[in-house]
Parts: structure tokens; C-alpha cells; sequence
């Protein structure tokens, strides 16, 4: 049985991000912390923004999407969000809340294929 995924999610205070965008297209996050670049579609930039100005659920962020892209926050939309902060957090770039009393200890299961969302890796 899989574990249950993180109520909160948030990039950490100590993450130091670097921003470059195009377009409002194309965007790259240099993580100060791993080194890596990363490319981001303008969803997975969305919400890394969003997650590092506050902490929010998968819930919270697909209706803040929707509201943003003009979409309807179904299950759909919920499951790319998840596979997303999956992905993220694999990569490091955000974290589950530690002072959340929901948040299960020990790694969260994430996707080993490409999110339809396409955030990823372009390390340097």
C-alpha cells in the first residue's frame, strides 16, 4: 500500500533560488543548494513560486491553478498537482512541513516516468 502523500508542502527557508524567464513560457531555477538548473513549464513554475512565498496542500494549490489558468480544478488537474510536488521534491526544491502533525515521516513516493507537466532536470 503506498504511503500517504504530505498534507503541506513549502520550499525550504535555507533553499536558494535563482529565477530567469521567457515569455512567461520558459522558465529555469538554479538551485544554489545542488547546483542543478532546472527547466520549468510555466505550471511547475507556478507552483514552486507559489510554494515559496507559503505552504499549501495539493488541494489548495490545483484551485489557485485554476483560478490562474482558467481551468476547472477537477481530479485531473489534482493528479498532474501531485505528480508535480512529487517531482519537485524529488529534485529537491521543495519540502512536506515539518510542524504539520499530517505530514508521515520518511520519503513520499514519487513517479519514476516524465510528468505530463514537464518539469525537469537539466542539470549543469
Amino acid at each position: 500500500m503506498p504511503e500517504p502523500k504530505p498534507s503541506r508542502w513549502h520550499v525550504p527557508p535555507d533553499a536558494e533560488l535563482h529565477w530567469r524567464s521567457w515569455d512567461e513560457q520558459e522558465h529555469l531555477v538554479y538551485h544554489a543548494q545542488s547546483g542543478d538548473t532546472h527547466y520549468l513549464n510555466p505550471v511547475a513554475a507556478e507552483v514552486l513560486r507559489y510554494l515559496q512565498g507559503s505552504s499549501a496542500t495539493a488541494d489548495e494549490l490545483t484551485r489557485q491553478l485554476a483560478g490562474t489558468i482558467g481551468v476547472e480544478a477537477d481530479n485531473a488537474l489534482l493528479d498532474q498537482i501531485e505528480q508535480l510536488l512529487g517531482q519537485l521534491d524529488e529534485l529537491g526544491l521543495i519540502e512536506p512541513r515539518c510542524d504539520d502533525p499530517d505530514t508521515p515521516s520518511g520519503e513520499v513516493d514519487s513517479p519514476a516516468d516524465a510528468s505530463p507537466l514537464n518539469a525537469s532536470d537539466e542539470s549543469s
